[in-house]
């Protein structure tokens, strides 16, 4: 049963990455659509894409100069003879929904530069729940120490030793659903009780 489903997990991401392949190599996709539920659809896609080719490429930090460049080769597609390149202001909409996702974290008020996350905010929140689930820990109140690097936190946990920040952020997920209340602050430390 657990070899079908890995079959089946693996056969889903080859499937994404034909269809996000097939997308980068179509110039309309270039172009972000004014229709709005087309323009949330795209910009979904390209948060994805955008994502997988951080994480692909090992790139930890980077900012919207550096990706607006002429030299940032990402968001330009070449192969037809006419140059296809997303704008700047193109280029900020996908690095705010990667942001909105908890994908990056910008690192200053003026919103150029920023730091990829490894999991998004609400990958970790899920796998956050899940672990309060497995562990019983639904209604119990828990650090973010505990919940990060206790006896009850395996090393194969996707949020193990994660910094607080992006704890904290995937926290705060759970809690706009209604799945955890977050306690404390920044000077006496977060705790949170799952519900």
């Amino acid at each position: 049963m657990a070899q079908r489903f890995q079959s089946v997990i693996q056969d889903f991401q080859e499937e994404k990455q034909d269809y996000y392949s097939k997308l980068l190599q179509h110039p309309a996709f270039y172009t972000i659509q004014d229709h709005a539920e087309t323009r949330q659809k795209q910009l979904a896609s390209w948060a994805d894409i955008t994502h997988a080719y951080f994480k692909q490429k090992n790139i930890n930090n980077s900012s919207l100069t550096e990706l607006s460049s002429e030299s940032y080769p990402f968001f330009c597609l070449q192969n037809l003879g006419i140059p296809k390149r997303l704008n700047r202001e193109e280029i900020k909409l996908i690095l705010y929904t990667l942001a909105q996702q908890g994908s990056i974290l910008w690192e200053n008020e003026n919103y150029d530069g920023f730091q990829v996350q490894k999991y998004s905010a609400n990958e970790i929140a899920d796998e956050i729940y899940k672990w309060a689930k497995k562990n019983y820990q639904i209604g119990e109140i828990n650090t973010l120490e505990f919940i990060v690097r206790g006896n009850q936190t395996s090393t194969n946990e996707k949020f193990y030793d994660l910094p607080d920040n992006q704890i904290l952020y995937a926290l705060e997920v759970l809690q706009e659903n209604k799945k955890c209340i977050i306690f404390g602050d920044s000077t006496s430390g977060y705790s949170a009780k799952f519900q």
